[in-house]
Formats: structure tokens, C-alpha cells, sequence
């Protein structure tokens, strides 16, 4: 192997090395967002629900008197 192609292939090993590590960072960080999006969409559902039930409950209180 000629001297330009080691370099060659050190960089490549270098490179992927970076990248590998990259893909686990954001592999984290997307599952960190999903997360946060599904507890998010959670208790907005839930804050939704209770005022659906807070309106249902003053409407039929007022049909009942």
C-alpha cells in the first residue's frame, strides 16, 4: 500500500468514526424528541378533554333547570 492510500484509508476510518458517533447522538436526541412530543400531545389531549367536559357540564346543567 502506497503512503497516499494509507492516508486515504486513515481518513476514511477517521470520518466514519465521527459519523457513527453522530448518528448515536442524534439517535438520542431524536429519541428525546419523541418523547417530549408524546407527553406534550398528552397533556394537551387531557387539558382538551377537561374543558370539553367543563362545557358538557354547564350545557346540561342549564337544560336541566
Amino acid at each position: 500500500m502506497t503512503r497516499e492510500r494509507q492516508v486515504i484509508f486513515l481518513v476514511y476510518l477517521f470520518l466514519g468514526g465521527i459519523v457513527e458517533y453522530l448518528k448515536k447522538r442524534l439517535d438520542l436526541f431524536d429519541q428525546f424528541l419523541g418523547s417530549l412530543l408524546i407527553l406534550i400531545s398528552t397533556w394537551y389531549q387531557v387539558q382538551l378533554d377537561v374543558m370539553i367536559n367543563e362545557w358538557f357540564g354547564e350545557f346540561y346543567d342549564t337544560l336541566q333547570k
